[in-house]
Formats: C-alpha cells, structure tokens, sequence
C-alpha cells in the first residue's frame, strides 16, 4: 500500500534514515512516523525536523528515535468534524515552536495510530469548518435546519436578542412545515448555537440571510451595511463569505463587499472567498425546496467560485454556475418581478373583464384551456407577502436613468390598485342592503394560504380590511392559523375568530386565501339565507360550487 508517510524502522540510525528519506522524497512524502510495536505513536519528523538536525551535525550512527518529536499535532477519529479547523488552529496557536504545520496525525478511539492528514486537505475541505448563519429570520433558521442533515453543529447569530430568546423557547415569528421538531431536537442537542455577540462567533464560512429593504419605494441598505461592519471585525485568512438576502444590481460587489473590506486589509479573491447566492424558497415549503431547488452560485473571481460551489455541493443536491455576482442578483430580482407582472396582467385583464360584467377568473380559465401558448395566472384580489411587493423596486433602483426596469412601477401599480377596485366593489354591494351595520368575514389573514404561514406583510386581506373599515364596515378575520397568529399579533388589533357556527351571521364573506380549510368550512358549515337582505360570498379562487352557494340564497360573486 502506498503510504503518504515514511515509516521509522525499530533502531534506525541517522545516517540510514537520512538515506531513506532523500529516496522518497520525490514521491512528495514530507513526514516520517515512529510506531510502537502496538502501534501506537511515539514520535514524528518533519522535513523541517530533519534540516535542523542534519544543521546540528548530529552522528550518523545516532538513533533516530531520540530524536523524534514526541509531541506532534494530533487529533481523535472522533474530532474528524466540522470543528476540526478551529480545533487545528487553537492546536498551533499553543505550540511553542510556532512552526507551518504541514501533516496532521490522526488517532483512533484507543489511541491508536490510524492515519495522516495533510493540513492543506483539511483547510479545502469544507466538512472540517464551522459555520455561521448570519440573520436568524424566515431564510436563516430553515437554512440551518437543513445545513444541520450534514454538518455536526453550526451557529447562529442575530443582532436582535429578544429573537435569539423566542428561538431558544421555540417561539418562532413565521411557520415552516416539519421546522418546529428539528429545531427543538438541533437546540437540546447544543449543534445549533445561537448568539447576539459578534464578538463570541467563530466560523470559517459565514452566511448572510439579510438582504436590503424597501422604504418609500427605495432600497434601504442600513441592515445589509451593518452586517457588513460587524463581520469585518471577524474577517479572517480563508474565509467564506455567502450572502444570501436579495438585493439591488451591484449590492454585492459595491455595497455589501466594499463595506465589509473597509475594515479589514484582507482582499476579495486572495485572502478571503466571497459568493452571492441568492435564496429561492417559497415560504411554507423551505425544507422541501432546499432539497430540489437548483441553488445559483456566482463568486468575486473565480477562486471564490470554485470555493463557493465546493461548499455548495456539500449540502445542495443541485447546482447552477454563474458567470458573474451580477447575473445572480439579475436572476434573483427578475424572477420575482416576472411573477409581479404576471399577476399585474391576469389583475389587469380581470379588471376589464369586470367593467364589461364577466368575470375574469372564468374568462382566463377559457383563454387557457386547450391552448398551450397561453399560459395567464389566476388573477387575485392583490399580491402580497415580502419579496414580490419589494423587488421590482429593487430591479428599478438598480439601474439609473432612462435604462431603468419600466415595468416594475406598472406592475406594482395595478396590483396595488386591484385590491381598491374590487373594496370599492364591496362597499357598493354592502350599501345595497338595507341595514346601517355591516360586517363582514375575511377569510385569510395571512398574506397567502398555501404553502401555509403566519407572516401577514402586505397582506391583501388586511389592506382590503383597513379599506373597507374606513368605509364603516366591521371586519372580522378567520384562519387557519389562528392560534399561532394570536401569539404574535398584538391583542385586538384583528378580531380572528375560529367560531365556524357564525358564520351564517355574516352579510359577506371574502375567501381571500386559497388554503382548503376554508371551501371545506363553507361547504359544510353554510346555511340557507332566511333573512330579507341579501348575503355574498365573495370568491376570490373561483373553486365554490356557484350553484350550491345560490341555492342557499346567498349571492355569489368572483373575481
């Protein structure tokens, strides 16, 4: 068997072992071993070793097991993790004679000589580093879930501390199917680390899940900056640095990656490795998605390319090179205001259904049947949620003057103005009745109902709510997930009901979401309208029976 070490004979001289070793030095062979006859270690010499001792021109006859290096870096099978690096680095901070370490000597449970690593092998294997993920958020903890299938332990940092509180108490601010049990099970196990204190972080790869916000319609970069400030102070040789968050054309390279080496002398591409590799998850369906989802890996040169996708490969199952940070920030943005504007269109197109009294779900349903080259979205009474109001302002602040992205302001705008049409819709039929109070239930408080969450950011059912309030209409709301919203949203601020009786009480109920707890609570719950006013579903999904809604005497309405 080819050995990456040379073996010490029992009672070998100076003079043969010097032989030896300027034999098999040309097969790169820079270590030499001396093994008891249980194989256990008694000692190692370097190259480094050898030149010293041939400096002090010790006899040829002297047995080269009194000159060994009886204390040479080891470590255990059992260390063979991510926290390997960090342990070899505090192994060599400690050594008194300071020198490069090239080998390191691996032994087993009993103490037992097993192998020899090189120092180079274990600083490019990513399997040997610890991680940080940098923004504890609804991108951040499933990322880590998922890193945890593969890695022994990682940390987590936030800047918030009542986030990093509610985390360790499970006491999460979103919802993500199968999350709560893995997370309880990585926190109890102490593989999942959380901090608030920079200061108290140690990792080789850091990823960023914080991306820019958008305030009065601009890029806000004032998060996505301080990161940066905070991790040039932890900045170090060989690092890996991955931002994940979305942000404008450029944010990464003249933004996030200027700031960060504004505190440090270390270079992008040289010294440290530097990766944008923006998220694509669905929220509701993260876990899943990180399994299937291609993830876009793009780098500051190509060094820091070949080190992002080495990395990658270890926790994605598939992935897409890209040939510049600024084609991932592109891709990033141009997918979510690709979907903005599809939707602005279905909007738009129902809209004009609408003032010619059809509806424009069923009119898009038959402009799609059959006819493969249409392929137009369901329209809807609004586009919620973080990213899709966010990014095509993004794109737009992106690109300065005339070659700025025209459309995002065109989307967003019917968008926005769908859920006014259709309130405006709303008052006009509740102030046909002839009764001075009217309420109404709102079936959705999430900004959407499948994949299930509990985030309510740019909600329609909300926006449509604050609306139709203005106009004196009392508006109560039912979801699904509605104990879990309850925790999180301060009291009285929406009356969330869970009452499915009283729900004939209402003048008009709006399925807003498309989560199935809702048509199967109408289809068993609802009763036959006895009063003398008129009562409106209003679908927004186009899925209830008409028929069935009408033969209980209440009004059907879709978009």
């Amino acid at each position: 068997m080819n050995l990456n070490y040379y073996k010490i004979k029992h009672n070998q001289t100076l003079g043969s072992f010097i032989r030896d070793f300027e034999r098999i030095k040309k097969n790169d062979i820079k270590l030499a071993i001396k093994l008891s006859k249980d194989n256990e270690l008694e000692g190692i010499i370097t190259l480094g070793d050898l030149r010293k001792i041939i400096e002090k021109k010790y006899d040829i006859k002297t047995l080269v097991k009194d000159l060994l290096n009886k204390k040479p870096i080891v470590v255990k099978e059992n260390e063979l993790n991510n926290n390997l690096y960090e342990l070899l680095l505090k192994k060599i901070s400690r050594n008194k004679d300071k020198i490069d370490i090239e080998e390191v000597i691996v032994i087993d449970k009993k103490n037992k000589f097993s192998r020899v690593l090189s120092f180079k092998s274990i600083c490019e294997n990513y399997n040997y580093k610890n991680i940080c993920i940098v923004g504890l958020g609804h991108i951040g903890i499933p990322l880590a879930i998922h890193i945890l299938k593969k890695f022994k332990s990682i940390s987590g940092f936030d800047i918030d501390k009542k986030k990093i509180k509610d985390i360790k108490n499970l006491k999460l601010s979103f919802y993500e199917k199968n999350l709560d049990k893995s997370l309880k099970f990585y926190l109890s196990n102490d593989k999942f680390r959380l901090t608030s204190e920079i200061k108290k972080v140690s990792a080789e790869i850091y990823i960023i899940c914080v991306g820019s916000d958008l305030t009065k319609n601009k890029a806000d970069n004032k998060k996505l900056v301080k990161v940066a400030k905070n991790l040039s102070k932890k900045l170090k040789k060989n690092d890996l640095i991955i931002l994940r968050g979305t942000v404008p054309v450029g944010g990464s390279r003249n933004l996030f990656l200027k700031e960060l080496t504004k505190g440090t002398s270390l270079k992008p591409g040289y010294d440290f490795y530097f990766s944008y590799m923006p998220e694509r998850i669905i929220e509701g369906n993260a876990l899943e998605e990180l399994e299937k989802i291609p993830q876009l890996v793009s780098g500051f040169s190509k060094n820091c390319e070949k080190e992002a996708i080495n990395f990658s490969k270890n926790i994605f199952n598939n992935i897409v090179n890209l040939s510049s940070i600024e084609e991932g920030e592109i891709i990033k943005l141009a997918s979510n205001s690709f979907r903005d504007l599809n939707f602005a269109f279905s909007n738009e197109i129902s809209r004009i259904a609408n003032l010619n009294n059809l509806s424009g779900s069923r009119l898009i349903e038959k402009a799609n049947y059959g006819y493969s080259r249409n392929n137009f979205s369901k329209p809807s009474i609004g586009v919620g949620g973080f990213c899709l109001p966010k990014d095509p302002f993004l794109f737009k602040s992106s690109i300065k003057n005339s070659h700025s992205y025209k459309l995002g302001v065109v989307s967003r705008k019917i968008n926005d103005e769908t859920i006014l049409f259709y309130g405006k819709n709303i008052i006009r039929k509740l102030n046909s009745l002839r009764k001075k109070l009217k309420i109404i239930l709102i079936m959705g408080l999430t900004f959407k109902g499948f994949p299930e969450t509990l985030d309510i950011r740019n909600s329609p059912g909300i926006e449509l709510g604050n609306f139709l309030k203005k106009n004196k209409i009392i508006c109560e709301y039912m979801d699904p997930m509605h104990k879990s919203l309850k925790k999180i949203i301060p009291k009285n601020k929406f009356k969330i009901i869970d009452d499915k009786v009283k729900l004939n009480n209402y003048d008009m109920i709006i399925v807003i979401n498309n989560n199935q707890y809702f048509f199967d609570i109408i289809e068993s719950k609802l009763k036959l309208n006895n009063s003398k006013n008129s009562k409106y579903i209003f679908d927004c999904w186009n899925i209830l029976n008409e028929n069935e809604i009408t033969n209980l005497n209440w009004s059907y309405l879709n978009i």
